[in-house]
């Protein structure tokens, strides 16, 4: 029996990834927002936790976290490993070995994307300006130069890659394959 080959998608996964940082990133700003509009009433807006009291800005980033976790762990827990940006562009996360994530799995994944590839999330520009309420800037800096340096090395790791794998890939055993694949290669584990 011949051994199927699965697509992985470079420049499909590039344009999911886009299209999803641009929906939470909206959802984000909004809720920094409607944070912002409560404390001071006003309908001049800013999307930044520095124009917020303290525990407003605690607030608002608890709520961007919050919606960072619900749209990439909930919503491909609930949808077989797609986020909207990968229903779109027809796309789905797996696990290696074919299977769907468990939803500790893509918390696991999530968290290491939010941690180490930092400059691909708005969540994260959100937790550090939370920390350097209390932090230099000049720390915030550095940490700021690593995770640019890792999520380039990321990026260089998944282009080189015959299957497309980033680094949080790597790490937590997933693949971003075709949707045809994915529903494949999913009742190939199911038989």
């Amino acid at each position: 029996m011949k051994r199927r080959s699965y697509v992985y998608p470079l420049f499909r996964r590039i344009l999911c990834a886009g299209i999803d940082w641009y929906i939470i990133s909206l959802l984000q700003a909004a809720a920094v927002i409607a944070v912002y509009y409560w404390q001071s009433g006003s309908v001049n807006m800013s999307n930044h936790l520095f124009d917020l009291s303290f525990s407003n800005a605690v607030i608002a980033c608890i709520l961007t976290v919050f919606l960072y976790f619900f749209y990439f762990v909930f919503l491909p827990a609930r949808s077989g490993g797609q986020t909207p940006g990968k229903r779109l562009l027809h796309c789905r996360l797996l696990s290696e070995d074919g299977t769907p994530f468990s939803i500790s799995a893509l918390c696991t994944r999530a968290a290491l994307l939010l941690l180490l590839e930092q400059p691909l999330t708005n969540t994260s520009m959100y937790l550090k300006e939370l920390i350097s309420f209390s932090v230099p800037s000049s720390s915030i800096a550095v940490v700021t130069y690593i995770s640019a340096g890792i999520t380039l090395v990321s990026i260089a790791i998944g282009i080189k890659s015959n299957r497309h794998l980033f680094l949080h890939d790597h790490i937590v055993h997933s693949m971003v394959i075709s949707d045809e694949d994915a529903i494949a290669k999913t009742t190939a584990v199911i038989k």
